[in-house]
């Protein structure tokens, strides 16, 4: 890791100046009333033998698109606070990542890359950098929920988080079906009138993800829910702008380290970022 300046301390200026610009960015004050939720079915339902067979119907598309580029608009509620923004979003299987928060005006109000299991975040406006932490840890201290990469990327291409191989399969009226993993996770598919299996929600830990709208196959609007979390925690997604299996080379997964920016830590991202106490 390169050697960066400490700054002066916890509770710094240089810190709480990057948690004014995120909070300028991230969180904002937002009226009217939420969305109604996806009515998902409930009860024992009837064993369905051809579970795997829809399962691999429904996750045909989003299972082959390899690199993905998308703007995303975020809003939601996290930890007690109304949260809105937009995100310039690039993926590539397996676990590569780029994620830049757009400011008003001016430079990115952050740039978060990663290619595996350690990522950088660079404050380009400070600048500040985080660097040796795991991605799903930063994700978490700026939005309030933990994904990985390649579950951020399988949720967005329409997959919903659950990896796992299919064990069983479960039907519902309405042309539901729920399609349970090895690991515990679940995913809801739902038939339409050509008889096309299509995934409408999905189940990873405490992790529940909705798909609200799509359009030509792809989600366009998603929201996701830390079930159990106090204070509730809820993200909704607007994905637009996506573009498909083009080529990322591997300076997309790079960010240039200014060789004066500061060296801040997860705790303190935690503590003075948009979404700390």
């Amino acid at each position: 890791m390169r050697p960066h300046s400490t700054g002066a301390g916890p509770g710094r200026p240089l810190v709480r100046s990057a948690a004014a610009l995120l909070a300028a960015v991230l969180v904002v004050a937002l009226g009217g009333c939420a969305a109604r939720r996806l009515a998902l079915p409930s009860g024992a339902g009837e064993p369905f033998a051809e579970y795997a067979a829809a399962f691999e119907q429904a996750t045909r598309t989003c299972g082959a698109i390899d690199t993905m580029t998308a703007e995303l608009s975020v809003s939601g509620r996290v930890e007690g606070q109304r949260l809105r923004g937009r995100v310039i979003s690039g993926f590539a299987r397996p676990s590569k990542l780029r994620l830049e928060g757009l400011a008003p005006f001016g430079p990115p109000a952050f740039i978060l890359v990663s290619t595996g299991s350690d990522a950088t975040l660079l404050l380009p406006r400070d600048p500040a950098v985080l660097e040796g932490e795991r991605p799903e840890a930063i994700i978490d201290a700026l939005v309030g929920i933990p994904l990985a990469p390649a579950t951020l990327h399988r949720i967005l291409a329409g997959c919903g988080p659950a990896a796992s191989t299919p064990a069983a399969g479960v039907s519902f009226a309405g042309g539901w079906l729920r399609v349970d993993g090895e690991d515990g996770t679940s995913t809801w598919l739902q038939q339409d009138q050509a008889g096309r299996w299509t995934i409408r929600a999905g189940r990873a830990d405490a992790l529940l993800v909705e798909y609200e709208e799509r359009a030509g196959g792809l989600p366009r609007r998603i929201r996701l829910e830390l079930e159990q979390a106090a204070p509730p925690t809820e993200l909704r997604l607007h994905v637009a702008e996506a573009d498909l299996n083009v080529p990322l080379g591997d300076d997309a997964f790079q960010v240039k380290v200014p060789p004066a920016a500061t060296a801040i830590t997860l705790a303190e991202l935690r503590r003075a970022g948009p979404l700390g106490r």
